[in-house]
């Protein structure tokens, strides 16, 4: 259990910080990988775009 909620947490913790930053879209489906350095990395691949509601 612990190094599920190690894993888990550096995982939200990155993947927070990239939505935040606007890398990822609703949608996108996001794979994650360890890099060789034991840190994780995020592939997106684009999810269909529903065009933004217009205001009324």
């Amino acid at each position: 259990r612990p190094l599920r909620r190690v894993i888990t947490s550096r995982i939200e913790d990155q993947l927070s910080e990239e939505l935040l930053a606007g890398r990822f879209q609703r949608g996108d489906a996001v794979e994650v990988d360890v890099d060789p350095e034991g840190g994780f990395t995020f592939n997106v691949t684009p999810g269909k775009r529903e065009p933004a509601a217009s205001p009324s």
